[in-house]
């Protein structure tokens, strides 16, 4: 089967047009498609029989949309995501209904997949992607195209691992590792951390399906496809689409392959004219969902030519007393309207509303009705002449529509031949908007529904239609036209912001939750001294079961502050005493009783790992080693409680060391490492062992190339430099980089002579299996495996076992 589709319809089904896809509008009158030059002569082309249509940019599959229809939408979406994965791309329409045909000829999701990818890897240049490539690289292409995970966000050597073991052991094809890793990243939505995620693809998919399927869209060469197509998937965000759909070729705002018109109207509807004067129609075309949007017709007739002819555009003109109808099609719509050709003289105009006021940047349409001498009365049409005396204040249209420019007021009058009439029209400034309500507190997993309002210089308000947005999506978001807003996955406190013509205003929104009652944690000692924080958790049971982390959200209190303070959980002891810390939430309250003693501060301890098992010198550490050490206080009553407290080096060339007591051995020598707190200060003095120039050993994964080792070299390297084994026993990445860790133990499962992680910095540490006072020196004859583990636990399995040399 192929794996890639045809580009183009026949040339007998192709309408093609001499321009680019912006000069012309297009619209689907319901039975065929309009094609309307914009900048040329105005001409209609019919696209009916024709199954494209090819402009000098672009062109467009009629039929895609209506073929999506006999598939399911999730499988739709599916190859949208086939797209994204392995082309990083927007999908075009022909591509789209190739692949469709497929689906409905049977072709499953993993057929599709492994098809999608023969096809990646013959364009090796623009994807990436290779048969020679390694199953790592491979899986890093997917989380960037399909997780856009780069940068910061990058998946770890763990995470790449484990996708890549399951292509390497043949649990996987790379076609359906596509598949799995989309399925998985759906599992993400609403996570506070990853919920970009899939946000991110919904908007690529939503981009994809827009471009493909509702304007069914193709680039005109193979290589513009792929250069805009990736243009405009990579100016997608999880949060906006915006910017790329600016970059696709839509045009008209009303066009969808799936919107068609539904009816259409002349405007005006009925009217009066003396003979000798003309009156313009406009053509309107009605959607289904209410709006609408002017068309062009060269089809017009008037059903009585002695009373009133009509132009191929749509100019009637009066020619003798009487009545007739004009009419024009557009498809196989029609719409007429009644003219009536008159002897009677114009008396006067009305214009209604008589006063308006008009916001600025808001419209209003204004009516003329001309008043006739035998009593009859008829709407001014396009032929009416309506002029502003201050344009600065609001402008006119040639139909009457106001637009509101600033504040101030201005009259807009009208003429026809010697007639005129005249009203006053104010425009109101925006001033301010508010929402309703201001604050709401609402239970996770209900909404609140929020209503904006403007408030104008006149006095008057209007319930609006702002942009809104929330600042905290962790806790609710707000539907960005309707100003509904849910609740995610946090609780706390969420700003609604609405925004209006440029004017700003916020609400405040509080998830909560209904609780059946509030747990709290408890402390390890009966009694704490002043000056040590402690930290206590709350959890609120809910009603269905599960327990919710109210800890930063509960509101907390203490019943002597004298005593000790608590915010968010961290109680701070002031002074001897019992109170009580009370966590509320969800309507339920839980307390703790907190004694503070009055034990005093005597000094400070540094503590760390323990003696190193190989060299039982717990001060001298390998270089590369990043080491945690902690910080105690000890207090007059033989207590003793962990502290953060202020470290410094006295040799950052060599270590370099955090507030939370973590160093890094950076070169060798010896450094102090200070810590402060509460006034006391503790010194430890550690050693960074000078390593071996060069690694003796090497250890292999293959089976069939073991590794080998002489007892005289390893003892020799061990007595040599203990500490550095990662400079003089190195791993080999060719052979071991799919595994989690690697490891050298004896026969005996006794000691573990080494044991390091595969990562990307290489950070090997050594450990001991069992307490012995044996050192791991090896003799001529002892048997070590080499083994590993790919999950990270302390299960290891055997790769080979190999015999000690002498």
């Amino acid at each position: 089967m192929n794996s890639e589709p045809p580009r183009s319809a026949p040339e007998s089904l192709v309408l093609t047009i001499n321009g680019p896809r912006s000069n012309y509008s297009l619209i689907n009158s319901g039975d065929e498609f309009v094609v309307t030059d914009k900048v040329g002569n105005g001409g209609t082309i019919s696209a009916s029989g024709k199954t494209s249509i090819k402009f000098t940019d672009v062109s467009i599959n009629l039929l895609v949309e209506k073929k999506s229809k006999t598939i399911a939408e999730k499988d739709l979406n599916t190859l949208v995501e086939l797209y994204v994965a392995f082309f990083n791309r927007v999908p075009d329409a022909d591509g789209m209904s190739y692949w469709i045909d497929q689906i409905k000829a049977g072709m499953t999701v993993d057929q599709l997949a492994n098809n999608f990818y023969n096809a990646a890897i013959q364009f090796t240049e623009v994807t990436h992607y290779s048969v020679t490539m390694t199953s790592a690289d491979f899986v890093k292409i997917i989380y960037k195209n399909v997780l856009g995970r780069t940068g910061e966000t990058a998946p770890s050597n763990e995470e790449v691992s484990y996708w890549a073991s399951e292509l390497d052991t043949g649990r996987s094809s790379k076609g359906r590792l596509v598949v799995t890793m989309l399925s998985s990243a759906r599992t993400f939505a609403g996570d506070a951390k990853w919920g970009w995620v899939p946000q991110l693809l919904d908007n690529k998919v939503s981009v994809g399906k827009f471009f493909a399927v509702e304007q069914g869209l193709n680039f005109n060469t193979p290589q513009e496809s792929i250069t805009q197509g990736v243009a405009i998937a990579a100016a997608i965000s999880p949060t906006d689409v915006s910017k790329a759909k600016e970059k696709i070729p839509a045009p008209d705002k009303n066009f969808s392959l799936s919107k068609s018109i539904s009816s259409i109207a002349l405007t005006p509807s009925s009217h009066k004219i003396d003979p000798g004067v003309t009156q313009s129609y406009q053509l309107i075309g009605n959607y289904a969902d209410g709006t609408s949007q002017v068309l062009s017709s060269s089809n017009w007739s008037s059903s009585n030519s002695v009373v009133a002819s009509v132009s191929g555009s749509g100019i009637a003109k009066g020619l003798a007393p009487g009545v007739t109808t004009i009419s024009t099609f557009y498809g196989s719509k029609s719409a007429s309207a009644s003219l009536i050709v008159n002897g009677a003289n114009l008396s006067f105009i009305t214009i209604s509303p008589s006063a308006t006021t008009v916001i600025a940047g808001a419209s209003q349409a204004l009516t003329a009705t001309e008043n006739f001498s035998d009593g009859t009365t008829a709407v001014l049409g396009n032929n009416a002449q309506w002029v502003s005396s201050n344009p600065k204040v609001a402008t006119v249209s040639n139909s009457g529509v106001v637009s509101g420019i600033a504040r101030g007021t201005t009259n807009i009058s009208v003429t026809n031949g010697s007639i005129s009439a005249a009203v006053s029209v104010t425009v109101a400034a925006l001033e301010s908007i508010s929402i309703s309500p201001s604050t709401a507190t609402i239970v996770k997993g209900a909404t609140q529904q929020f209503i904006a309002t403007a408030h104008y210089s006149d006095g008057t308000n209007a319930v609006i239609k702002p942009d809104w947005s929330s600042d905290n999506p962790s806790t609710a978001i707000i539907n960005f036209f309707s100003g509904l807003a849910s609740t995610t996955i946090g609780l706390g406190d969420s700003k609604i912001v609405a925004t209006y013509n440029g004017v700003t205003a916020s609400a405040n929104l509080t998830v909560t939750v209904v609780a059946s009652s509030i747990k709290l944690s408890t402390l390890d000692r009966n009694s704490f001294p002043v000056g040590v924080n402690q930290n206590l958790t709350a959890k609120a049971v809910l009603t269905h079961g599960f327990d919710e982390d109210v800890t930063t959200t509960a509101v907390w209190t203490s019943s002597d502050p004298a005593v000790a303070t608590v915010n968010a959980g961290v109680i701070t002891p002031l002074s001897a005493g019992t109170t009580k810390i009370s966590a509320t939430a969800g309507g339920q309250t839980a307390s703790y009783n907190f004694v503070v003693n009055a034990a005093i501060p005597i000094g400070l301890g540094i503590g760390g790992p323990g003696p190193d098992p190989y060299s039982l010198q717990p001060n001298v550490f390998a270089q590369g080693s990043k080491v945690k050490l902690t910080l105690g206080m000890f207090f007059s009553d033989d207590s003793y409680f962990p502290v953060r407290g202020n470290w410094v080096s006295s040799d950052s060339t060599k270590v370099t060391v955090d507030n939370a007591g973590i160093f890094s051995a950076i070169a060798p020598g010896t450094v102090k490492l200070s810590a402060s707190f509460g006034g006391f200060t503790a010194i430890r003095t550690i050693k960074i062992a000078t390593p071996l120039s060069t690694p003796l050993i090497l250890i292999t994964c293959n089976a069939a190339i073991p590794m080998s080792i002489s007892a005289a070299t390893w003892n020799s390297a061990y007595a040599s430099d203990p500490f550095n084994l990662t400079k003089w026993l190195d791993v080999d990445w060719a052979s071991c980089n799919s595994r989690k860790s690697i490891k050298l133990i004896d026969v005996k499962d006794k000691y573990m002579l080494f044991d390091t992680i595969i990562s990307s910095s290489r950070s090997f540490q050594p450990s001991e299996v069992f307490s012995t006072g044996r050192t791991p020196q090896l003799t001529a004859g002892d048997v070590i495996r080499v083994g590993h583990n790919s999950n990270l636990c302390l299960i290891y399995y055997t790769l080979y076992s190999i015999t000690v040399n002498p």
